[in-house]
């Protein structure tokens, strides 16, 4: 079925949704064929959300007492998620998905670390972890909804090493994890802070498992002169505009920028591929199961796929699940090396720099 689920093995900030909260819920069968109608449900709902939003404003004052009845409703939600994604990333599935079923939807942001500790300390009142990367929902496991898997595989993203190829020459060209120390590029080096993403916090622990350098943390902050953008597409900006020289973003993100004819050009890491996975969860004893469960149908159905593959720049799990999958073994020993290597990079940066802040989005 399009919509069916496939499972694998496996300072907040809030943003709250516009839907009308009179909807009355849907059930998840309902919610399915919902999702089957396709992408042209969701522009036709777009259309007419702009044609009652031109007749209200004709109304005038006349409609003022609806409007404060409104605002008071949207205080209220079907959902609640939790997501370590950047804002434009989780917000057009959030969006999309409040459209289709006529649910509010409140999001709150965070890391993967955050997350664990409010389930460890039970303090979370949220109902879904989406997109938060696949080692954290493996450490977690406890925590969620039981049922044939844990939870459920969303994307995938592969990584590279991208540069200006009106700065690098053809002699300097980039080999590996190791080339972001050369001391040519020093100030010119871009990689994502690993304390306020999750992304970046994989790609450093990954680099430095495969560097020949035992000192690569140390080195990697000297390089980049203890600054470092927040997001990938910082990163991105800084070296098509030449700010930097060299630096790490996704595959999909560089291809996307070849395409568009940008001076830039990237190569796969002579290490091996580097992949971040992320899923979706459902917290054990949340209070609203059917729409948890809907939203979670809602991440694998065939819009979303290519939500992920023309917007998002992400591969949907399901392409790449068969050619990485990893044991929960694995998984759970790579979230605690993640947790080992962003220790020692706190330290090198509060040597340096004062109290670095983990995320906080």
């Amino acid at each position: 079925r399009v919509c069916e689920s496939k499972k694998y093995k496996g300072h907040r900030s809030m943003y709250t949704g516009k839907a009308d909260r009179n909807a009355v819920y849907k059930t998840h069968k309902f919610f399915n064929r919902e999702c089957k109608k396709g992408r042209s449900l969701f522009f036709l709902s777009v259309i007419s959300a702009a044609a009652i939003l031109a007749g209200t404003v004709l109304t005038g004052c006349s409609r003022a007492d609806d409007l404060v009845q409104e605002q008071t409703e949207t205080e209220n939600y079907a959902l609640t998620v939790f997501t370590a994604q950047e804002r434009k990333e989780w917000e057009p599935v959030i969006k999309e998905f409040e459209e289709r079923t006529g649910w509010n939807v409140r999001v709150e942001t965070g890391s993967a670390k955050e997350m664990l500790s409010q389930l460890e300390k039970e303090e979370a009142d949220w109902d879904v972890a989406f997109g938060v990367s696949a080692d954290a929902l493996e450490e977690g496991k406890e925590y969620w909804q039981t049922g044939k898997d844990a939870w459920t595989g969303y994307s995938a993203v592969s990584f590279v090493i991208l540069y200006n190829t009106n700065v690098v020459t053809y002699r300097e060209l980039p080999t590996g994890w190791d080339s972001l120390l050369e001391p040519r590029w020093k100030g010119r080096v871009a990689v994502p802070d690993p304390l306020k993403s999750d992304m970046a916090a994989s790609v450093l622990t990954e680099a430095a498992k495969n560097s020949e350098k035992e000192e690569f943390l140390d080195l990697l902050a000297e390089n980049m002169q203890y600054q470092m953008p927040e997001t990938f597409k910082e990163v991105e900006q800084g070296i098509s505009d030449g700010r930097y020289s060299i630096g790490v973003t996704s595959e999909e993100a560089a291809k996307a920028m070849l395409a568009a004819g940008q001076d830039v050009d990237y190569i796969d890491p002579e290490e091996g591929e580097c992949f971040f996975e992320d899923g979706t969860a459902i917290r054990k004893r949340t209070p609203n199961l059917d729409a948890s469960e809907a939203f979670v149908t809602y991440t694998t159905c065939d819009d979303t796929k290519w939500l992920l593959r023309t917007q998002l720049l992400r591969q949907p799990a399901e392409d790449v699940s068969a050619e990485n999958d990893r044991s929960d073994e694995e998984l759970k020993q790579r979230y605690s090396r993640q947790q080992e290597i962003l220790n020692i990079w706190k330290l090198i940066m509060e040597e340096k720099t004062g109290p670095a802040h983990e995320q906080e989005q």
